[in-house]
């Protein structure tokens, strides 16, 4: 066994695309924040069909230009990115800290077209790996209207269009 495949060695793969026949790899990977674009059915087992996981990056407020040294500036560019028609695929989320889990999100901005996908089978694995939040009723909402105005795909609760009856007999 020649010594470059028996002893580590650091290989930058942003410059280099071939490797030995017998090279084995390993990687420190570090996520980022990402929030989720799935509908809650394609993730609890009730899709017929295993969907992959869609998550889209999130990124620091800065990256849109929003200032905190310029309150005013800072918010005339919040309510330009809160309106879908001007930025449908952006979406904004103010800074949120909870310090019964040690957690804190600056002001930050998911671009919804910038989407790692996940195979069906590492659903399991990143979801116990990851800390879970949950966008407020209203937020929500908004995130809502926003991935339906960007995507064209918005679910709504089966309540909404079935009746009791008729809820019923899909279950039977």
């Amino acid at each position: 066994m020649s010594p470059s495949l028996s002893s580590p060695q650091l290989i930058n793969l942003t410059t280099r695309y071939e490797l030995e026949e017998e090279t084995n790899l390993v990687c420190r990977l570090t996520l980022g924040f990402g929030i989720v674009l799935n509908q809650s059915c394609d993730l609890t087992g009730r899709s017929k069909t295993p969907k992959p996981l869609l998550v889209s990056r999130i990124l620091p407020a800065s990256n849109w230009k929003i200032n905190d040294d310029d309150p005013r500036g800072a918010t005339s560019k919040i309510k330009e990115l809160a309106q879908p028609g001007r930025h449908p695929t952006t979406f904004y989320l103010p800074a949120y800290s909870n310090e019964y889990r040690d957690f804190k999100l600056a002001k930050s901005c998911a671009n919804l077209l910038d989407v790692v996908r996940f195979p069906p089978n590492d659903i399991p694995a990143i979801t116990t790996a990851c800390l879970k939040l949950r966008l407020t009723k209203d937020a929500l909402g908004a995130f809502q209207e926003r991935v339906s105005h960007c995507f064209g795909r918005f679910a709504a609760p089966d309540d909404l269009y079935f009746s009791k009856e008729e809820l019923q007999s899909m279950q039977l």
